[in-house]
């Protein structure tokens, strides 16, 4: 048996993030340890093994049907809908919009504009892409670098955009 172990979930804080941050880490442990390759019991045990013991308890609330007791998806699905409420893309989008550089560093603040754009599900790429330039352009501290850009015109993609906010900051 394999002995490497994950820290488990965070159920302080924000814990749809912490779910979303640990159920990715726990797919990269899933595929280093081969874990598809053994049958759906024993994924299931180790995925309620890894998640630790608060989660037990939560595991223990939910309700199964009798051929979902050991399918790996279902409890997966379980503990995502325990864990992230429902989304509203409304206010998902007023978060997005909203959004300023403020005291974020330029990284944190094009990682967080990529994030709230992904959690606004505008639908095509291209859009999602377009809404996060102007975004970043509106909400970076640099006004010499807002006026730069801006001056581009449709010419400014998100890449364009983001090495030039790099280039100006170094």
């Amino acid at each position: 048996m394999d002995r490497k172990i994950l820290q488990p979930i965070n159920l302080k804080g924000n814990v749809a993030e912490n779910w979303r941050t640990w159920k990715q880490r726990f797919e990269i442990y899933a595929t280093a340890v081969e874990l598809d390759k053994k049958v759906e019991k024993i994924q299931c045990a180790q995925l309620l093994h890894q998640l630790g013991e608060e989660c037990i308890k939560i595991y223990n609330s939910f309700n199964f049907q009798e051929e979902e007791k050991n399918k790996i998806t279902v409890l997966k699905q379980k503990f995502e809908d325990h864990f992230v409420p429902k989304k509203n893309k409304i206010y998902e989008r007023y978060k997005f919009f909203s959004a300023r550089q403020e005291d974020k560093t330029l990284e944190q603040f094009i990682t967080y504009l990529k994030n709230e754009a992904d959690e606004c599900e505008f639908g095509e790429v291209k859009l999602t892409e377009e809404l996060t330039t102007t975004m970043l352009i509106i909400g970076i501290k640099d006004e010499a670098v807002r006026e730069r850009l801006l001056q581009e015109g449709d010419n400014v993609t998100l890449t364009k955009a983001i090495e030039t906010c790099i280039i100006t900051e170094t």
